[in-house]
């Protein structure tokens, strides 16, 4: 669960590699925020691409099963990918007038540079919620019980 394990085993500043389930492809990422769920941003440009191309070559907000690799150990889970509320433009952390994804002003959630990626993406677990919802989401939960063989 989340709240009790996940979030422990995946902490904030955490490098790890997301395998997408139905393809088998994977790249490079790391926690960067996130307390409902974890917000993580891909690794290097290269890595943008490769997640690009597992959502079928453009960001989109599609949820899909996935595996979490880390530390020897693989979790199931379930990411969206959509590259969003970041500006790699502008210090990680600060406030920054655009966001990507229509976000608008606001805190930059956009910490490692050179990435080819504006944002980080959601990446949920069994029991994680929404941050502005506070509630699990429905497809997220069902994507992580299948990356879990259920």
């Amino acid at each position: 669960e989340w709240f009790s394990e996940a979030q422990y085993v995946v902490p904030i500043n955490a490098d790890f590699t997301v395998v997408d389930l139905a393809t088998g492809k994977s790249f490079n990422a790391r926690r960067t925020v996130g307390s409902g769920h974890a917000d993580c941003e891909p690794l290097t440009a290269s890595d943008t691409a490769k997640m690009k191309e597992i959502w079928g070559g453009t960001l989109n907000w599609n949820k899909r099963s996935v595996l979490i690799k880390i530390g020897g150990r693989t979790i199931a889970a379930s990411a969206a990918g959509m590259l969003h509320a970041g500006n790699d433009g502008a210090p990680g952390g600060t406030w920054t007038s655009w966001r990507s994804d229509n976000y608008g002003a606001g805190t930059n959630y956009d910490y490692i540079k050179g990435n080819d990626a504006h944002g980080h993406f959601d990446l949920h677990f069994y029991k994680s919620i929404g941050h502005s919802s506070g509630v699990e989401n429905a497809t997220h939960q069902k994507n992580v019980l299948k990356s879990a063989g259920k």
